[in-house]
Order: structure tokens, then sequence, then C-alpha cells
């Protein structure tokens, strides 16, 4: 009896160690003197790795026009991306302990962009290392490291909302450190077109609810959004558990890829009602899907005439669906406008590839 409790607790406790998050104070809300608000430094187990100013937000204490209430808890991490001039922020976080060779980890955060944000940003770049990093320089820290890791797939363009961006590092073994900022150059990052008529060219972001999980294979990781097409989900070659899994994986989207639409018309076109079908076809198959079907538009045009265009687009879809029989319980729909760009609107294939319908799967 004796050695099974023993057994027991073992085995609760590798549970623990396994699903145990990495990061030490990973919602910033511990901190060495209450007082000090806005230094970085004041905060545990955190540290800037460079001379620039890297900010610690609070709910009731911000800096300049960044205020936004944190993701959880009362407090946050700001950094500026890059601005007109070449400087950057970072946070470095020191590890609950060094990761171990060879091993899978997922490393998830919640992002939104800050008030005084004049662009948008594409990513976070994330570095693992084995020693504090220290540069004593205000610039940007490309020219000396290359990111481990990437997070993010499309940019980040709402002041008003969180969103999770996450990925998966294979550890080189060691690292006790993780570094977060931007170590791209600025071109490949930052949305080159201004969110305001302001002649500054910065990119402010807060950072909130950091994690880094041990996980035992990438099913276990929320990798950002995982776009698949319905031809994807009918191919032959896809078994019935594989397309399952598929379909009930966290941020699966699916692609409406042949819908069409009149410029300034939410009205569908013939050419569409094909790839509207297969969707019907699906939602017929399986009686206990429920879908949101998300209209998004470029950035041509006003901010709320986008808007507008993107819901009645996304409603048109749904009515659609409900004329051909399927239940609107099952159905819901959203527009974002010109929120959440997938490519840059400052080509004509970018901002095609911007107007679109996607599927979201309601769990």
């Amino acid at each position: 009896m004796i050695r099974m409790v023993f057994f027991i607790i073992v085995l609760l406790f590798n549970n623990n160690v396994n699903g145990q998050n990495l990061i030490q104070n990973s919602s910033f809300e511990t901190f060495k003197r209450e007082s000090n608000f806005f230094n970085f430094n004041a905060l545990m187990y955190w540290y800037k790795p460079s001379l620039a100013s890297t900010d610690f937000q609070t709910n009731l204490h911000h800096w300049k026009d960044n205020y936004y209430y944190s993701h959880s808890g009362k407090s946050c991490m700001g950094i500026i991306f890059k601005s007109n001039y070449d400087y950057s922020e970072y946070g470095t976080n020191k590890l609950f302990k060094k990761l171990e060779k060879d091993s899978l980890y997922c490393l998830s955060m919640f992002v939104c962009l800050g008030n005084a944000s004049t662009v948008s940003i594409k990513g976070v770049d994330a570095l693992f290392s084995s020693k504090r990093i220290k540069v004593f320089t205000l610039k940007n820290l490309s020219y000396k490291y290359k990111p481990d890791l990437k997070l993010g797939d499309s940019y980040i363009t709402n002041k008003k909302k969180w969103i999770k961006i996450s990925g998966i590092y294979k550890a080189k073994g060691g690292e006790k450190y993780l570094t977060i900022g931007n170590f791209t150059k600025t071109d490949s990052v930052i949305f080159p077109k201004l969110l305001s008529q302001s002649k500054i060219y910065e990119g402010y972001l807060l950072i909130d609810d950091v994690s880094l999980i041990p996980i035992h294979d990438s099913s276990q990781c929320d990798c950002n959004i995982k776009r698949i097409s319905i031809e994807t989900i009918e191919s032959d070659s896809m078994s019935e558990g594989d397309r399952k899994r598929v379909i009930s994986a966290e941020g699966t989207i699916l692609s409406l890829n042949n819908l069409y639409f009149d410029t300034d018309s939410y009205e569908i076109k013939p050419e569409s009602f094909e790839e509207l079908n297969k969707l019907y076809n699906l939602l017929v198959s399986r009686p206990e899907l429920k879908i949101t079907v998300n209209g998004y538009t470029d950035n041509t045009g006003s901010y709320k005439h986008n808007l507008r265009l993107s819901q009645q687009r996304a409603k048109a879809v749904v009515d659609y669906l409900i004329r051909k029989g399927i239940e609107k319980e099952r159905l819901k729909y959203i527009g974002y406008g010109e929120d959440n760009p997938i490519r840059t609107n400052e080509t004509e294939e970018g901002r095609a590839a911007n107007r679109r319908i996607e599927v979201e799967f309601i769990r």
C-alpha cells in the first residue's frame, strides 16, 4: 500500500513537471519595487538585454498613449519593435530550468498592438541562449543575433484585442534564457502602411502571459493558425482519424479559395457555388459541426466601410448555407474588415489574398 501511494505521488510529480511553464513571472505580476512602475528591471526574473528602455506596463500606470488592460492580472511588457531610427526593445527571461537537448517545447504568448503604434507588426522573434545576453547598444539586434523561432503568421493590427501566438522549439541543450523581440530586418516584420496620420514610424507591442511548456510531439502545441482547404479534408489520402483530428484541432481555419464577389459587393458570384456546395456537403456529412464564417477585406476604402462589407459577405455565405438546409443554430458570422491581413496590402497580390472568407470550427 505504501509503495503504491509513493508511485502515485511520483507519477503526479512527473506529470506536473512535464506540463510546467518554464517562464518565471510569466504574466509580469511579481516585481521588486511596487512604486517603480516603468522600470523593467524592477520585474523579477526579467531583464533588459540592451540599453533600450523596455517598458513595464500596468493597468493603472502606463507609458504615454500605450494604455490598455493587460491580458490577465494587472501588468504586461511593452516593447518598441522598430522606429524611424534604428532602435528596438527586448525582454529576457531567466527560465525555471535549463532546456534538455533535442526536447520539444511549446512557446506561446498573448500580444496586442499598443495604442501609440503607427504601424502593424508581423510576428515576434524568440532567441534562446545558455548565457544572459548583454549588449551595450540601442540598436536593433539583428546585426548580432538570428532568432531561433518566429511566432505568428499574420500581421498584428488590432489595438483592442489580445491574440495568442505560438510555435515549437527543439532545444540544443543547456538554454537557460529566452529573449523576446525583433531580431529581423524591419521590412520583413513591420507593415509599411501607417495606421495613423503620424509621421512617426514606430511599432509598439504589448506582451503578456508568456508560456514555455515541454511537449512530446507537435500535436500538443497550438502553433498559430493552420489554414487548410476543403480539398485537403476531402482527399482520399487522408484517413478518417486524421480528418477528425484536423477539424477538431485548435486553430484550424478552413480557407474558401474559390469564393468570388464583385468589387464593393456582397452578392456571391455563380462561380462560387461549387466551393460553397463542398462546404455544405461537409456540414451535412458531419452534423456535429458548428462553424463561424469570418469575412476580411483589404485596406482600400474607409475602415468602417470595410468592416460592414466583410460582415455582409460573411452573412451572405451563412444565408446560402441556410437556404440549402443547414440549421442556422450551427452557423455564425463575423466581419473583421481590414484587420488581420495575411499579406501586405502594398501589392495587388497581397490585397487579393487579404480579401477572403474563412471558416472557423466552433468547439
